[in-house]
């Protein structure tokens, strides 16, 4: 068992997160003063000073219980310390219109389907005449063409550029279930995105924020151009890039999605596992400087440089941040002749990441990491003393096995959470893409370093990466075509993803200490996790709801019914499969009627075309609906108006003049392929009138219960 009062850090990991959550959920947008943490302070310092005099025991739990109070509130004013609302030169809090703004690049482009996509840290802006410090971070859309292209080698981090426009506010999420991209690029500190062509640009110099982030993106920049000029195929050079060197944007779709379905995405995010092998390299290769003088001091610096190089030419992502906090965390303890407690590391690493940037707490990545390495330190030894191999390579074997199987455990409920699925053989992966992990790592610094050295022993090494990411990709796409490789769909809400946590942590407590409470605890929270599943179904069987999704320039519409769900889509939206993953799928994974896309007539709702590509006659359950794709034709008459229960209208195709003439509908929904202006006139002169009006892209996506309606 841990005992938890050898391992303070814990303590005040949890209680910093506790601080940074309560903000999150209560206090966003109230401002505490930071003279409340200096008064718990105060408290604090008076209770220790008198606890020396006093050994009463309340006394101590006392001085306890306010110093993580204090702690709390220390998440709490550094999470309210990153929100824009409290910055007053922040765009967000901006009133001045913008005629111009000033920025400077603060990472390297990345290539987008037509854009290229980097964020800008805003120094200033033109408002009219005058000029106005600010900051701010902006996400840019560079469109490609030949000026971008031209140009496109001055873009890179540091590069000063005067924009001409406005940045627009990033739209919240309008559709039900859908990814909440607002709120997903506020907690990286993005309030703001522009798109823009190289005509509204002008290159203003250079200006790196950071000089030594500035030479490791150098170095990243000339490292993969190593990559690109020894692995001329993008399908074995993107995996490599991801890898090696966290850089997964040459990655395509079919790519990422047989490394989802083989339970093999994690060796494509630098993190712990990559960080440990650079470690286990280095720390191999620089044994002998511990018999010379000040060999371990030079060992020591030599590790910790390249560890955190290491973590800078990666972008600094969260995983990579807590593996390199974490070994030098331990190396540093280690240098001062003190043995480590590894969950001390672990908590201390994710308290100072908090302090770094308070929003990593709600990072996917962030949390998985932890998680994984959480479970791979409990979990895999106590997996592993349940069998003893009789064979040196079995238990090989069954060492991988067991790691694979902890950090699977650990993170399963929240993976299922958040992508909504399992894969199925990951044990199986894992025997061959862990060791293909080291070894491709391991060759891709060899190629690195002998490339500087010989141009043929470099081609040498790079034949030998080649193979080995070719037969890793293999490999991956044979489990991916495996019978049932993963589970699909798969809904959890927060609630059942915390019940099966808890089951799992009091089905560990029962195992070490057969105390039989504990496996009631494990019990009860099962049965509630299967009786909220079984509601859940019970709900789904008996829904009748309509949802027309807000999507700029689509029409796309599902009936949820007996839990199951029929579409329609305009012809342009069935050939948007990435749409229709981001802002449809979502929804239907959650309310568990998950079908896969299909772009066939066969899966549409009932429906009749009156006139062709003009109007259609939909039935929605017990609902009469129309759909006016465009203007009806000028000859066109009815003999008496087309009543309906719904009418949807597409590009800019109804007017207030329409109604009585052609149309009596009890309600009007405007979708998202018609312009503003043309929406704005219309609603306004239907005003007037006793029909409903619904605007897609002012109140976002339209969801009706149709239950109500019987």
């Amino acid at each position: 068992m841990i005992r938890w009062s050898a391992i303070p850090f814990v303590r005040i990991f949890l209680a910093c997160a506790a601080g940074i959550g309560c903000h999150e959920l209560f206090l966003r947008g109230t401002w505490l003063p930071p003279s409340y943490i200096a008064l718990v302070w105060l408290v604090v310092l008076l209770l220790w000073f008198y606890s020396r005099r006093n050994a009463a025991r309340s006394l101590r739990y006392l001085f306890g219980i306010v110093f993580m109070l204090s702690i709390s509130f220390v998440g709490i004013l550094r999470k309210q310390s990153t929100e824009a609302t409290f910055q007053e030169n922040h765009l967000y809090t901006s009133k001045s219109p913008i005629d111009f703004y000033k920025g400077v690049l603060v990472d390297d482009p990345i290539e987008k389907t037509n854009t290229w996509a980097f964020d800008i840290q805003v120094t200033a802006i033109r408002s009219g005449d005058s000029l106005l410090r600010k900051t701010g971070l902006v996400q840019i859309y560079l469109k490609k063409d030949s000026a971008t292209t031209a140009n496109l080698s001055a873009l890179k981090y540091g590069t000063v550029l005067w924009i001409h426009g406005s940045p627009e506010e990033i739209r919240p999420l309008r559709n039900p279930g859908g990814f909440d991209f607002k709120q997903y690029m506020a907690r990286k500190g993005i309030h703001f995105q522009d798109y823009v062509t190289f005509d509204d640009v002008l290159l203003a110099g250079s200006a790196p924020p950071n000089k030594l982030v500035s030479l490791s993106m150098g170095w990243r920049r000339e490292l993969l151009h190593v990559l690109k000029e020894y692995l001329p195929d993008v399908r074995e050079r993107g995996i490599a890039e991801a890898l090696i060197l966290g850089q997964k944007d040459e990655i395509d779709i079919e790519q990422r999605r047989a490394y989802a379905a083989a339970g093999a995405m994690h060796i494509l995010a630098v993190s712990g596992l990559h960080v440990g092998i650079i470690y286990m390299i280095l720390a191999f290769l620089l044994k002998p400087l511990e018999k010379r003088k000040y060999g371990k001091l030079v060992r020591f610096i030599i590790l910790f440089a390249s560890l955190w190089g290491f973590a800078l030419i990666t972008g600094m992502s969260a995983s990579v941040l807590r593996a390199v906090t974490m070994f030098s965390i331990v190396m540093v303890a280690e240098g001062l002749g003190r043995k480590t407690n590894i969950y001390n590391s672990l908590a201390l690493a994710a308290f100072l990441l908090l302090l770094y940037d308070p929003n990593f707490l709600f990072h996917v990545g962030y949390q998985l990491s932890f998680l994984a390495v959480l479970g791979i330190v409990y979990l895999q030894p106590f997996l592993y003393r349940q069998w003893a191999a009789p064979h040196w390579l079995l238990d090989k074997i069954w060492a991988i096995t067991c790691v694979s199987l902890a950090a699977q455990l650990a993170t399963g409920p929240l993976s299922m959470y958040y992508f909504n699925q399992f894969p199925s053989w990951f044990l199986l992966s894992n025997l061959l893409v862990i060791p293909a992990a080291f070894l491709i790592l391991s060759t891709g610094v060899a190629l690195f370093v002998v490339h500087y050295v010989s141009s043929f022993l470099a081609g040498a090494v790079a034949f030998m990466l080649k193979w080995m990411v070719f037969g890793l990709n293999w490999f991956v796409e044979f489990i991916e075509l495996l019978p049932a490789s993963q589970i699909f769909p798969i809904s959890f809400s927060s609630a059942q993803t915390w019940l099966l946590y808890s089951a799992l942590l009091l089905m560990l407590l029962w195992w070490q200490s057969r105390e039989y409470r504990w496996f009631q605890y494990m019990a009860a929270c099962l049965l509630l996790f299967v009786l909220s599943k079984g509601l859940f179904v019970a709900d789904k069987h008996q829904k009748r709801e309509l949802v027309i999704y807000e999507m700029t320039g689509y029409t796309a519409m599902d009936y949820q019914e007996g839990g199951k769900v029929f579409h329609y889509f305009d012809e342009a939206f069935k050939q948007e499969e990435r749409l229709f993953n981001l802002n449809v799928r979502p929804h239907l994974i959650q309310q568990g009627t998950m079908i896969p896309f299909v772009s066939h007539a066969d899966n549409w709702l009932p429906q009749t075309v009156l006139i062709k590509d003009t109007l259609v006659a939909i039935k929605v359950g017990s609902l009469k609906v129309f759909h006016l794709l465009n203007p009806l034709p000028k000859n066109k008459a009815f003999s008496e108006p087309l009543a309906a229960d719904l009418l949807i209208v597409s590009n800019q195709s109804f007017w207030s003049t329409d109604l009585g003439k052609y149309f009596a509908p009890q309600e009007i929904v405007f979708d998202g392929t018609s312009r503003f202006n043309y929406l704005s006139r219309t609603s306004k002169a239907l005003q007037g009138t006793s029909v409903k009006v619904y605007i897609i892209p002012r109140e976002g996506a339209y969801v009706r219960d149709l239950r109500q309606r019987e």
